[in-house]
């Protein structure tokens, strides 16, 4: 096969001396002795570039016979077409660059896997540097022959570079002591009995490190925790002097160095945190410590624990105060700080809360005091739990009997059930909650009781839940015409907003509607889209429409079986004790949808309904259209033959008005009867407008015939 490269070199090395300098040219060199191992794979003639063509070649030997090399694009290159492995031997010089103190050269080589170099300095006690290698290792003589020896294995790389230098002695530096600087960020937590704080301390550790810090607290502060990167342990002293300062130490566990640098508060009750690390560290070190502090009572005046830090050059501290409960926090001593506004409080203090910073403080030294005055307040009740929206849809047929499907949507608490009151002679027959079946239960004053679970934690707010109910009430049977209600059930929980959902008998016109609820704009027909189960409002039910061919009897036959033979179907499967199935409630008929906001524990939102047979209404809105019609064509008759249409409108205004305000009254009640009597008064209105204008031309017509006639007679008589 043809191999993928014309030729390789694996291996170089380079032996050289560096030369005195040239008397004629006033410049150092340096002599390098080349061996390549060369393997040639291309047959033919193959151009290998070798040295920079910047270098001087003494000569060049294949296998010990000598060659010429050819100068061609910067390089010098080997010609030849002998295939095989090769040793390659090159004599060359090259020219070193000298500054102040320092000397070096460079020239180009070719890239090799392995090159090594072998170089002779004559001269002593200097520091060699060679960048394309790793490690440079050299060794000096003594005496008068002061040179130095330098081996290296370079990178691949197509540039020797190598510079030398006269050592500088550097001095051993002396033993320098640390300096320490804190910064200190606290934050308080006030609650019910207790203080609670959080203080950060961030070191700035500076000339040598140190392995060991101590702090001084109250004697009245409990440390919970200390944490820190490279902590080992931490121990507490119990009432130690403050003004004798604490003894800070350089070792890991032990050495001492001096007294505390800001002091002592120069009081017996306090207590030193010796905080250790697994070793000296220098830069920024960070420690965080939590504590508590124990009141007397929930009410109580209580000094903030002074945390201070020992043995430091300088410390700087900032302190934010919260309250955790509702108690009321307030200022009446303070000394040795400055108050400051909250915002400029560092957010290492701010981000470790939630709760609004209510005091803020910045000081520069010790001591300090700050006393606050804790006033616990009257706790009063809140909801655990609240319904955030109600969704039901009920069917309602004409035998009286209704099936209701209700989804609350729940943010709980702590709140156990459930509780619902149901309307009266009303059967529950499925409950979830989350989607899951549960088993629900009555209490002792008849009202059902829910299991309850308890909400999620959301990013902004807690997490509601739907609880899905379906229930079936007994009514009674609907008539020719009358009145029926929808009682929704009784929770006690409070309700935000209450949406409802009414399907009622095709074979009826409902010509009023009554109740606590407010009527929406007339809902399409829906069907619950239950492949999603949490789709509990009406946005999680789909639309579809009736087909027209169905009329009002088939629907109204269609509906009933539908739920006889639904009812009959569940009531057979109806058992104690286990677990209740999805119900999924038929929805037909004429749909109605009601609204209501904000619904208490006392009260149950009801819907009455005025309610009168299709076949009845129908014929008597017909009655009503002929009757409208007939008496208005006869009005329309006699104004027309009236001399005076204004004055037998004046002498029938009392009826005219009784006319008018019935009519006002059966647009808000009867709605279609209004309807049909405008229609009837308007098809009136119009023959009569064209009766009227029919009579005014024929009377006009009669009265140019006889004025042409009168005055054909009067020239007769003129003439006779």
């Amino acid at each position: 096969e043809k191999p993928p490269v014309d030729y390789i070199i694996s291996a170089a090395d380079y032996k050289g001396v560096v030369n005195e300098r040239n008397k004629n040219t006033g410049r150092d060199t340096v002599s390098v002795s080349a061996i390549y191992d060369l393997e040639v794979l291309k047959d033919g003639w193959v151009e290998i570039p070798l040295l920079s063509s910047d270098v001087a070649i003494k000569s060049a030997r294949t296998n010990g016979k000598e060659v010429s090399l050819l100068a061609k694009d910067g390089k010098h290159e080997l010609i030849t077409n002998e295939l095989g492995k090769h040793k390659l031997e090159i004599d060359f010089r090259a020219g070193i660059n000298s500054a102040v103190d320092s000397y070096s050269f460079n020239f180009g080589i070719p890239k090799t896997s392995v090159s090594k170099i072998h170089l002779e300095i004559p001269k002593a006690n200097i520091s060699v540097s060679i960048p394309s290698s790793f490690t440079v290792q050299t060794t000096g003589t003594a005496g008068n022959d002061k040179k130095t020896y330098v081996s290296a294995t370079l990178a691949s790389t197509g540039t020797l570079s190598v510079k030398w230098s006269r050592k500088i002695a550097i001095p051993e530096p002396d033993e320098m002591e640390p300096k320490v600087y804190a910064e200190v960020y606290t934050l308080v937590s006030i609650g019910e009995g207790i203080i609670s704080g959080d203080t950060t301390v961030q070191y700035s550790i500076v000339q040598a490190g140190i392995g060991y810090f101590s702090i001084s607290l109250p004697s009245d502060v409990d440390v919970l925790s200390v944490t820190g990167n490279g902590l080992k342990n931490w121990k507490i002293d119990e009432n130690v002097d403050a003004g004798a300062g604490g003894t800070s130490g350089t070792g890991g566990t032990g050495g001492t160095s001096g007294t505390a640098g800001t002091g002592g508060t120069g009081n017996m009750d306090h207590k030193i945190l010796h905080v250790y690390l697994n070793s000296e560290t220098m830069g920024t070190f960070q420690l965080n410590i939590k504590y508590e502090k124990t009141l007397g009572s929930t009410s109580a005046v209580s000094d903030i624990p002074e945390i201070q830090i020992l043995g430091v050059e300088r410390e700087k501290g900032y302190i934010g105060i919260e309250a955790r409960t509702n108690v009321e926090i307030s200022a009446t001593e303070v000394s040795g700080v400055n108050r400051i506004d909250v915002k400029e409080l560092p957010y290492k203090i701010i981000q470790g809360t939630s709760k609004p910073i209510l005091l803020a403080y910045k000081y520069l030294k010790h001591p300090y005091t700050i006393i606050v005055d804790i006033k616990k307040h009257e706790e009063i009740a809140v909801l655990s739990a609240t319904i955030d929206s109600a969704s039901f849809i009920t069917l309602v047929t004409g035998d009286g009997k209704s099936v209701t499907k209700v989804t609350y949507y729940i943010n709980n608490n702590k709140k156990q059930f459930l509780e619902l009151d149901l309307p009266k002679n009303s059967d529950i027959w499925s409950t979830f909650v989350s989607a899951n079946p549960v088993k629900p239960a009555k209490s002792e004053k008849g009202t059902i009781l829910i299991p309850l679970s308890k909400s999620g934690s959301g990013s902004e707010s807690t997490v509601s839940f739907p609880v899905e109910v379906v229930y079936i009430t007994e009514n009674p049977k609907m008539g020719y015409i009358g009145s029926s209600g929808c009682v929704l059930p009784g929770v006690d929980i409070p309700i935000s907003q209450v949406s409802l959902l009414l399907y009622l008998p095709e074979d009826y016109d409902f010509l009023r509607f009554d109740g606590t609820m407010k009527r929406g704009m007339a809902a399409q027909y829906r069907d619950r889209d239950y492949s999603n189960p949490l789709a509990g409002s009406f946005g999680g039910v789909v639309t579809k429409s009736i087909s027209p061919a169905l009329t009002s009897n088939v629907m109204m036959e269609s509906q009933v079986a539908d739920m006889e033979d639904f009812r009959g179907s569940v009531q057979q499967a109806v058992e104690k004790g286990v677990l209740p199935v999805r119900v999924n409630v038929p929805q037909q008929g004429k749909s109605y949808s009601f609204s209501k906001l904000i619904v208490t524990e006392e009260q149950k939102p009801w819907v009455s309904i005025t309610y009168v047979n299709s076949g009845i209404y129908y014929w008597f809105n017909l009655i009503v259209f002929l009757g409208v019609l007939i008496v208005c064509l006869k009005t329309a008759k006699t104004l027309v033959k009236s001399k005076d249409s204004w004055k037998w409108i004046r002498m029938r205004t009392i009826p005219i008005a009784l006319i008018v305000i019935l009519a006002i009254i059966a647009k808000n009640i009867l709605p279609v009867t209004f309807a049909m009597v405008w229609i009837a008064f308007v098809i009136a209105f119009l023959i009569g407008s064209v009766y009227f204008l029919f009579a005014n031309i024929s009377k006009m017509e009669k009265n140019r015939r006889e004025k042409r006639k009168a005055e054909s007679k009067v020239k007769k008589d003129m003439t006779e």
